[in-house]
């Protein structure tokens, strides 16, 4: 994990994690907003939000304990899916972007997440994100926070990614 201190009220934090199973499989897991809080530690709700220029809107509520208090934050994000041009470059990583529109809690909540293919049956995610809390929130707090919970998060994704390649698996060779 590395974290860095863009300035005194703002943090950039990233993690990546390699999980046993291909690229498509972890972003169907990835991409599957309506489901993400099943597998996600912390994400209590997550789901699309309809967008009139058909923009991909996600809202999205987390609820964790800070500081021995009980903290939930909302917000809305536009989010970017890019998978390339796969015809022309199939190792090109595929990245999910995310950006703040809307939040009570956050000034900003920017980042990434990356897909690189390390082969048939193995996939690097990386999580990036840029936090800025609004005055109400300590940052020191919140990055402790965020910083327990993105490997967390990611461990929780590289579970559900591998038991869905297994179940996808199994189901095909026994025709279920």
């Amino acid at each position: 994990m590395d974290i860095t201190t863009p300035s005194m009220n703002s943090r950039c934090i990233s993690a990546h994690i390699q999980i046993d199973t291909p690229r498509d499989t972890v972003w169907s897991v990835l991409t599957d907003y309506n489901n993400l809080a099943t597998h996600v530690p912390n994400l209590v709700k997550s789901y699309l939000v309809p967008h009139p220029a058909g923009k991909r809107h996600l809202f999205q509520e987390g609820s964790q304990k800070i500081v021995g208090f009980d903290f939930h934050a909302s917000l809305i994000m536009e989010v970017d899916e890019q998978k390339g041009d796969l015809s022309y470059n199939p190792h090109q990583d595929w990245s999910i972007r995310f950006r703040l529109i809307e939040s009570c809690v956050f000034d900003s909540f920017d980042g990434i997440w990356q897909l690189t293919s390390l082969g048939p049956d193995r996939t690097q995610l990386l999580y990036r994100v840029y936090v800025r809390p609004r005055y109400v929130v300590p940052v020191m707090a919140l990055e402790w926070r965020i910083k327990e919970d993105i490997p967390l998060n990611l461990y929780a994704v590289k579970l559900a990614s591998e038991k869905k390649y297994v179940h996808c698996n199994t189901s095909r060779t026994t025709g279920e």
